[in-house]
């Protein structure tokens, strides 16, 4: 149970570092609907 509780801390840490990345990802993902509805012309 204590090796679990480590294991998620160190997830957790992972994760905050990966939240600047998952921001840049929302702007493309912005960027995926103008694409598409080119795409459906």
């Amino acid at each position: 149970m204590n090796e679990n509780l480590m294991f998620t801390n160190e997830n957790l840490a992972f994760t905050n570092g990966n939240r600047p990345f998952t921001n840049e990802n929302r702007v493309f993902t912005n960027e995926i609907p103008v694409l598409t509805n080119e795409l459906v012309l």
